[in-house]
């Protein structure tokens, strides 16, 4: 199996900036906890175990984020019988998230959330979170995109349903980020293969040669780990997967996380390592590895 890359953690109180060499593997739990603490436990140190880097979760002010005819629309689960019992249920207070703090230093990983409305950034921003996620879902909300902005914070810009030319004008607004992981991304669930372009990848990577805050990464909506570990290759820096502790037939999204209960999310991390140590630097070296075939004729000519 292949070692996971050297990384320093510089510690932080509730959050943890990395300096990292190497693809940073984020196990995005989102709301698939289902506001369960021990279920919550569990997801975490499978993950951990797996060799994830850190993990993500989600928060949004339920009232605030759906309308009440949303809320009030018909939905069977554990929770009740409308839209709103399950969304409430689903999320964590400020007991679910201390116990996350504590959870993850035990476990050896990071955590980090998205934010999916202005109440929910400005309560992790409050918390003393370096890094906060903006979804692909609320790209387009400008409350939220000035809240984020004027913060200066790092943040993750996951870029489905986003133009080239939302992205330039999202990349201008955050001028002030020190740190911009830029994630391609399909916001289809699961997401199809010809739809994936993780070309848009190495695109993002261009732009980080010249511009070194930002960070290139992938945000995975497609099956399996191909197409993680294409975007490993495309120069990819960071990689989400949605992750669910056995299948749940309720849940959003339930069919494009990777089971941590199966042992498929480890091989998921096996594989994404695999194209990370094949990928390389990119600098061409004679490796200790490689030998002449033909010794003797050393010398007479261009090496092949």
């Amino acid at each position: 199996m292949i070692a996971s890359p050297i990384c320093t953690w510089v510690q932080r109180a509730r959050w943890s900036v990395a300096e990292h060499d190497g693809v940073i593997i984020v196990a995005e739990v989102t709301t698939n906890h289902f506001g369960d603490l021990e279920r919550l436990q569990r997801m975490v140190e499978i993950a951990a175990d797996a060799g994830a880097d850190t993990i993500k979760v989600q928060r949004r002010s339920v009232e605030d984020f759906y309308t009440p005819d949303q809320l009030a629309e018909a939905y069977e689960s554990p929770f009740g019988r409308t839209f709103g019992d399950y969304r409430r249920a689903l999320e964590l207070d400020e007991s679910g998230f201390a116990l996350l703090d504590r959870i993850c230093a035990k476990a050896g990983v990071t955590w980090s959330a998205s934010a999916l409305d202005v109440p929910s950034f400005r309560y992790f921003a409050a918390r003393g979170h370096r890094l906060i996620k903006l979804p692909s879902t609320v790209t387009h909300h400008e409350d939220l995109i000035d809240e984020a902005a004027a913060s200066g914070l790092d943040v993750v810009i996951s870029t489905g349903m986003t133009s080239s030319d939302q992205v330039e004008r999202l990349l201008q607004r955050f001028r002030s980020s020190k740190r911009i992981y830029l994630l391609q991304c399909v916001s289809a669930y699961p997401a199809p293969i010809e739809d994936c372009n993780l070309a848009v990848v190495r695109s993002y990577w261009q732009r980080s040669q010249d511009n070194p805050r930002i960070v290139p990464g992938y945000s995975s909506h497609d099956d399996g780990a191909f197409g993680s570990c294409l975007a490993v290759a495309a120069g990819a820096r960071m990689i989400e997967k949605h992750v669910k502790l056995g299948s749940t037939s309720w849940a959003h999204f339930d069919d494009v996380a990777v089971d941590l209960a199966t042992g498929d999310f480890h091989e998921y991390v096996r594989q994404v390592r695999l194209a990370e140590a094949v990928t390389g630097d990119g600098r061409k070296r004679v490796n200790a590895s490689e030998h002449h075939k033909y010794p003797w004729r050393a010398g007479h000519g261009v090496h092949s």
